[in-house]
């Protein structure tokens, strides 16, 4: 029989354990950003948006029209050093950052948005999981540059609200890839197929002339297109990611 000190370690063990597998979902070398879908309707309008990406990264991103059905885009994701968020010498953080360029078109009485972009971006990450009783600290470095391009869709209502789809497509290339100071020699994804719905909640019913900062959110999943290493071998390299995230939208007209 158990007794009561014990119990409240296993119990603590446990609660630590969850609160860490939530926290590291997504912990690897490619962890990609919210799906930009801006939403501008005429030349000279732009858009600014700040976003919290669940767990623990923060994006700055913006959309700009210099001509009619024409994008320009930009966007920086920052994941602080995750041993500020937690206990021991685990550590994981990264910045990455593109611009890209685009096309837009409305229809159905300015009803239906539709887009699609295309850009190219850098990234650096850093991920070090704290040593164990049976297994030395893991290390992971990566630099990388990766391209995308991304269709989207969205509808909304004449009560402030919208809603819509994005599929991206991206391929990276990596300059760098180590693990414990070692090369990565055999293949890794390089290939991410990421599917995402948003919802953006507008304060106007008149979405097209709205002034008023906005919320959106999001919600989807990245995953490779190629295999993986095994189970337990190098588990942070790229991985399937759960996309979560929320952002206040600031138009410019």
């Amino acid at each position: 029989m158990t007794s009561f000190r014990e119990e409240l370690y296993r119990l603590k063990y446990w609660g630590t354990a969850a609160v860490m597998a939530l926290l590291t979902a997504g912990c690897s070398v490619y962890t990609p950003t919210l799906i930009q879908a801006p939403m501008v309707y005429k030349r000279n309008q732009a858009e600014v948006a700040i976003s919290y990406h669940f767990p623990t990264q923060f994006e700055v991103s913006g959309a700009y029209a210099p001509l009619k059905n024409i994008l320009v885009t930009g966007n920086i994701a920052h994941h602080p050093d995750f041993n500020l968020i937690t206990s021991g010498n685990n550590h994981y953080y990264g910045t990455e950052g593109d611009m890209g360029l685009g096309l837009y078109t409305t229809f159905g009485k300015s009803h239906w948005y539709a887009g699609v972009l295309g850009g190219y971006g850098f990234s650096a990450s850093f991920i070090r999981f704290d040593s164990t009783r049976t297994q030395p600290a893991d290390e992971y470095r990566s630099h990388h540059s990766y391209a995308y391009a991304q269709p989207y869709l969205a509808w909304h209502n004449n009560k402030g609200i919208s809603i819509g789809a994005a599929a991206r497509q991206t391929a990276l290339h990596f300059s760098q890839l180590e693990f414990n100071n070692q090369p990565v020699t055999f293949p890794v994804a390089t290939r991410f197929q990421t599917c995402l719905l948003f919802l953006e909640l507008h304060g106007n019913d008149d979405i097209v002339s709205d002034d008023d900062i906005y919320g959106r959110f999001q919600i989807g999943y990245s995953f490779p297109q190629h295999q993986q290493p095994p189970v337990g071998e190098l588990h942070s390299l790229p991985s399937s990611n759960v996309i979560i995230g929320i952002s206040l939208v600031c138009p410019i007209h």
